[in-house]
């Protein structure tokens, strides 16, 4: 969770725990995978996640539907702009 910011998601929106439950159902779709880290600064164990080919192909099918998504809503703010600017 630590990280999360590096993708624009604050950590005090999350509700405690969300993000883990997220990460594990993603585990068990084998789109992440996740190892035991014992060698912190802490010294409390952590779990440590990293992304799966799999996982990796599933979030470039995601990005291509966002950029979709990102190119109609465009297209209709256009046309929204147009409308308005006519009256």
């Amino acid at each position: 969770m630590e990280k999360s910011s590096e993708f624009g998601i604050s950590p005090q929106i999350l509700e405690y725990g969300i993000g883990y439950r997220v990460l594990r159902k993603l585990e068990a779709h084998e789109l992440v995978k996740s190892r035991w880290d014992t060698g912190g600064d802490s010294g409390m164990p952590r779990r440590v996640y990293t992304i799966t080919q799999d996982g990796l192909e599933f979030l470039k099918r995601w990005y291509d539907d966002i950029e979709n998504a990102i190119n109609s809503l465009m297209l209709l703010r256009d046309r929204i702009e147009s409308i308005i600017r006519e009256r």
